[in-house]
Formats: C-alpha cells, sequence, structure tokens
C-alpha cells in the first residue's frame, strides 16, 4: 500500500504525464522545461489549455518566472502556472507579490487500490471512442459542457487521441442520447481520470457515476487512479472511494 503522501506525488507525476500526452497529440503542443518548471501548452487559444507546472524545487523563483513569462508571452499566450498549494511557498508569494491571482483550487484525489463495485443507471450504456461518429459525439458534449468552441474541442481533441496508446476516450448514452464522457490516460503513475462530463439535461440520473467508473476499468492494471475535480463534483467521486490528499490551484497573470 502506498502512504498518503505517495499517492499526493503519483497524483501530482501523473497530472503532468498526461499533460505531455496531450500535448504530444495536439497540432502544434509544445512541452518546455526550466529550473524546476513544465511547460505544456496546446497553443489553442483557450487559457485552460495552456499551463505552466512547478514539479520540482525551483531554485531561482525570479529568473524562473521571468523565463516562463517570456515563453508564454512570445507565443501570445497568457501565462498560468498550477502549484501545489504550500509546497513551494518561495514561487507563491513571488506569483502574488507580481500580481498573479488565484482563479480555481482543486484536490488532488486517489482510489488506491483500486478497486470499484459495479455501477449501473437504467437504460444508460458506455462505450469506447472507436469510430469518427463517436469521436464527434464525445467532442460535441465537451465542447458543451465546457464552453469550448467547437473548433478549439476538434483540435484539442484530434483522432491521433483515440490512437494514443494508454489513452482511452469514453461516451455514454441514455434512452439512445449521447449526453456524457470520461476518459482515462494510462502512465507509469497511474490511471488518470479526466474529461468527465454529462450534459445539463441529462444530470443527476447517475451519469457522472456511470462514465467514471468505465474510465477506471478501462484502465485496468493500474494500482492507482488519480483525478483533479471541480469542487462541485468532488462528493460523487468520494462516492465511488476516491479521497482528498492536497490541493493545486492555478494561477494566472494580471
Amino acid at each position: 500500500m502506498l502512504t498518503a503522501a505517495e499517492q499526493a506525488e503519483r497524483c501530482a507525476a501523473g497530472l503532468h504525464a498526461h499533460w505531455r500526452t496531450q500535448c504530444g497529440y495536439v497540432a502544434g503542443g509544445e512541452v518546455a522545461e526550466h529550473d524546476g518548471l513544465l511547460v505544456t501548452a496546446t497553443r489553442l487559444p483557450d487559457e485552460t489549455l495552456n499551463v505552466a507546472f512547478a514539479p520540482d524545487a525551483v531554485s531561482d523563483p525570479a529568473a524562473a518566472l521571468d523565463w516562463f513569462e517570456g515563453w508564454f508571452r512570445t507565443r501570445g499566450l497568457k501565462p498560468g502556472i498550477e502549484v501545489r498549494v504550500g509546497e513551494q511557498p518561495a514561487l507563491e508569494a513571488l506569483l502574488a507579490e507580481r500580481g498573479y491571482s488565484v482563479v480555481v483550487r482543486r484536490p488532488a484525489m486517489a482510489l488506491h487500490p483500486v478497486s470499484l463495485p459495479g455501477v449501473a443507471v437504467p437504460r444508460a450504456s458506455v462505450r469506447a471512442v472507436g469510430s469518427d461518429a463517436d469521436l464527434a459525439a464525445f467532442q460535441a458534449i465537451q465542447a458543451e459542457v465546457f464552453a469550448m468552441t467547437p473548433e478549439v474541442t476538434e483540435a484539442f481533441l484530434p483522432r491521433a487521441a483515440v490512437e494514443t496508446p494508454g489513452v482511452t476516450l469514453l461516451v455514454g448514452s441514455y434512452d439512445g442520447v449521447d449526453c456524457a464522457t470520461s476518459a482515462v490516460s494510462v502512465s507509469a503513475y497511474g490511471a488518470g481520470i479526466v474529461g468527465v462530463a454529462t450534459l445539463p439535461a441529462y444530470r443527476r440520473r447517475g451519469l457522472g457515476r456511470l462514465v467514471t467508473a468505465a474510465a477506471v476499468h478501462a484502465g485496468a492494471g493500474a494500482d492507482l487512479a488519480w483525478l483533479y475535480p471541480s469542487a462541485m463534483a468532488r462528493r460523487l467521486y468520494e462516492g465511488l472511494g476516491f479521497r482528498a490528499l492536497d490541493e493545486t490551484q492555478v494561477w494566472v497573470s494580471p
């Protein structure tokens, strides 16, 4: 069994590995590293799809932030960085001093060991994305739930995502209507559960639990499953056995 601290480290490393994978299948995606910082940018016109992390100790926060800001701005992107709360106080203090603000704070949650009871919802089913029609359904749901334009969604979730080893996209339907999604991104650090979404008209029917469980099962073989949910969704995942470990917060430039 992994300790809580070890699980938290695996969650963070899994998140970073997932973003590296995403930048690999998005045309124009870039990854760069400098003094403890990791930049993962899809270069798509959506702030949430271009972000940096601080996976390692930063020896010179001022110089590292100068590099990070320059890297983003030379590409026409707004700087944003996700930092584990309390892990790098000097870096967080400098971000605040430069006028950055925290726009979201979310827990790292893990399921370890990976054990889930069967989840069934009457009149609902889940299938893995295979055909172009399946992919279009996945993209359309993601676009509506996460307020992305169809063009950005198609670029962020191309056919190459379906063909990437370790990545499985899933679509859930209710009464034959495609209305929910989830995905799993498997790396050496575990199975990352991402892209969980349900169309507003189909919420409160258990579809979120259904597609999350399907994603966990699609990552079979991993000894840990991780995710970073919104505050609204936290209770759903706790009901499936996930436990919060630590928190990250996303800082964006003024």
